[in-house]
């Protein structure tokens, strides 16, 4: 068995350094130069030149991670550990590019040990949909990313509801349709709301990275109306963010959320698709500001347990077990 005060050596091309010194301790990092091919290809091939000098390669940067397990798979001499992370995938409804997309992870897993993923759900929704064997994979909770740049929550006046991937914004619409209070989506892609009615208690508008997060540093409530009918979970930055901040937080994706908050106690969650279900939510609690304020609070003290500090150190201790397992 390897000796776990043993200093690792990790080989990646994913930029956790910046915000995590306990990764940034035991990594070498490969800056990626683009995600065009040739770009990508470069740094797969620089991966593998120097990947015999490391316990294991940490692969979370775009393209070059499937170039880099395609040549370990193929070209296996020497063959290191390999843990992939930010496993962002999606099923694309052109079946010629789900099968390929399919083709190459299987054959990718070949010779990646585990896929970190950010919802217990997603092991099975991934593993059906790629034909990736279940033990392949394994949940590593997501992080805020607020750890350097902490806005300061202030009481506003307005709900809140941000992010341009995965929305159901037209739930979100009706459910808050005639509240007498503003509602502030920001969003960049106003393709997004081109076959919807906004009401007039309704802003759209895209915002500056930091005046984003100001925003939802001031609201008084904040929603994240996610998509339904995908194989991956999304929105665990927003929420985390959210509840990082102390605010009351309600998310319509109670199967994949329900690993990060408890319904009631420090976020609310609800059905899918269902904005009468979603206005209840919110009426509950602009009823109740004794409930949305504890609720609030123990928010932000759950959060820092999802500090990018923790997430980085769980996945050193995955490393670890593969390396055990290995030995």
């Amino acid at each position: 068995m390897k000796n776990k005060s043993k200093t690792l050596k990790i080989l990646t091309n994913h930029g956790g350094q910046l915000a995590s010194p306990t990764w940034r301790d035991v990594t070498t990092y490969l800056p990626p130069n683009g995600d065009d091919l040739l770009s990508s290809l470069k740094l797969a091939l620089n991966l593998y030149c120097k990947r015999s000098n490391f316990d294991c390669v940490v692969l979370g940067g775009g393209p070059s991670d499937y170039l880099f397990a395609l040549l370990q798979t193929l070209l296996p001499f020497r063959a290191v550990p390999c843990v992939k992370i930010d496993c962002l995938w999606i099923k694309s409804a052109n079946r010629l590019r789900y099968l390929f997309h399919r083709t190459i992870l299987k054959i990718t897993s070949k010779s990646v040990d585990r896929f970190i993923v950010w919802a217990k759900r997603d092991i099975k929704a991934f593993s059906e949909t790629f034909q990736i064997p279940q033990e392949k994979f394994i949940f590593v909770p997501y992080h805020t990313t607020l750890d350097s740049v902490n806005p300061s929550p202030y009481s506003g006046d307005y709900i809140f509801s941000g992010g341009n991937e995965g929305r159901d914004y037209e739930t979100l619409l009706l459910a808050v349709r005639g509240l007498p209070l503003k509602v502030l989506i920001a969003s960049t892609r106003p393709e997004l709301f081109s076959h919807i009615s906004i009401p007039e208690n309704v802003e759209v508008r895209g915002f500056s990275h930091e005046e984003y997060l100001r925003k939802m540093a001031g609201c008084l409530m904040n929603i994240v109306s996610l998509e339904s009918g995908e194989i991956r979970t999304g929105g665990q930055q927003t929420y985390l963010n959210s509840m990082w901040l102390g605010k009351p937080t309600i998310v319509n994706d109670p199967e994949g959320t329900c690993d990060y908050i408890e319904h009631m106690k420090d976020g609310f969650l609800v059905s899918p698709k269902d904005p009468t279900a979603l206005r209840n939510a919110i009426e509950f609690l602009l009823n109740r500001p004794e409930v949305m304020n504890e609720m609030a609070s123990r928010a932000a003290q759950k959060a820092k347990y999802y500090s990018t500090e923790e997430h980085f150190t769980k996945i050193i201790s995955v490393v670890r077990q593969v390396l055990e397992q290995k030995s």
